[in-house]
């Protein structure tokens, strides 16, 4: 994770969305699973980062591997945090799963940045496949940084 020199601002705002923000809605099927497509990420998430002074940017890139994607938290005093980059890898290399492959990464990195869940079996399923993906966005010691500037209490990243 990278961030701005000083966190305190943002640290707040952080944490205000956050109690802010309900489940995000998992509407969406596909793959035998329900799940919280893009949209419903966005739809619980925009009033809070208004009325938060907060925004979000997303930027996609392609690898050799799939397709990255960094999502970065902005606040209006300046104060900011980068979170990613998120690698999605791709089997097949054309039009859809590349915007498949974006979304995904865009519907992650988004979740992980600023807490949002769903109701889901909490990555259970996943885990058992493969390493936790959220390790690639903060690390213990990003949170407890993160922590001390918003006066001890813990955000939920």
């Amino acid at each position: 994770m990278k961030t701005s020199e000083n966190l305190n601002e943002i640290g707040k705002a952080i944490s205000s969305l956050q109690s802010q923000m309900q489940a995000a809605y998992e509407g969406s099927k596909g793959y035998n699973y329900v799940y919280a497509d893009l949209a419903s990420i966005w739809n619980v998430l925009r009033s809070p980062l208004v009325m938060n002074g907060l925004c979000v940017v997303q930027d996609a890139t392609s690898a050799s591997e799939g397709v990255s994607v960094i999502t970065r938290v902005i606040h209006n005093s300046g104060q900011w945090l980068e979170f990613g980059p998120l690698l999605v890898p791709m089997g097949k290399r054309d039009a859809h799963s590349t915007g498949s492959a974006i979304t995904y990464a865009k519907r992650y990195g988004l979740s992980a940045a600023l807490g949002i869940v769903t109701d889901d079996d909490d990555g259970l399923s996943a885990q058992a496949a493969k390493p936790n993906v959220l390790d690639q966005f903060i690390s213990e010691e990003d949170v407890a940084k993160l922590t001390k500037y918003i006066g001890g209490n813990e955000l939920l990243l």
